[in-house]
């Protein structure tokens, strides 16, 4: 992970069986998660739990940087809630996602959330190069603190 990230103090820690999942805020409305292991549905409701608490306070057109390149496997009801959470958001809400991936299934399993959030106005965009990932990530630190 970049440095401008590494010094942030995680929002977010759930570490749960074989998985471990932080979520970082270098910019307000910028959100990275780094995920290990195996993301369980348990996993995605505290997420969920969060970005709501997010709304709450005001945050809007949010852009997140998933880095799941350590990531073995999720189970399926964990994206199905992911998926359908940002689906169900009002538009406005999530402007886009970044999901950075080593594995093939994981690549698919992005793809099939990207045509549903596409519909929604959401762009979702799998990396399987960590330099253009991170590239894009600094992109969006450095637009965002301008802000």
């Amino acid at each position: 992970m970049i440095p401008e990230v590494e010094k942030q103090k995680p929002i977010l820690v759930s570490k749960l069986e074989r998985a471990e999942f932080t979520v970082y805020r270098p910019a307000d409305g910028l959100y990275v998660t780094v995920a290990n292991g195996h993301v369980l549905e348990s996993t995605a409701k505290d997420f969920i739990a969060f970005l709501e608490g997010e709304m709450k306070r005001g945050v809007s057109n949010m852009s997140f940087f998933h880095d799941w390149w350590e990531l073995d496997t999720y189970e399926q009801s964990a994206r199905q809630r992911l998926t359908e959470w940002r689906r169900a958001a009002p538009r406005g809400t999530t402007k886009d996602s970044h999901v950075l991936v080593r594995s093939k299934l994981l690549a698919m399993g992005v793809a099939a959330s990207a045509i549903v959030l596409r519909m929604v106005g959401v762009e979702m965009r799998a990396h399987t190069d960590r330099a253009a990932f991170e590239r894009a990530l600094r992109d969006a630190i450095r637009h965002r603190s301008a802000s």
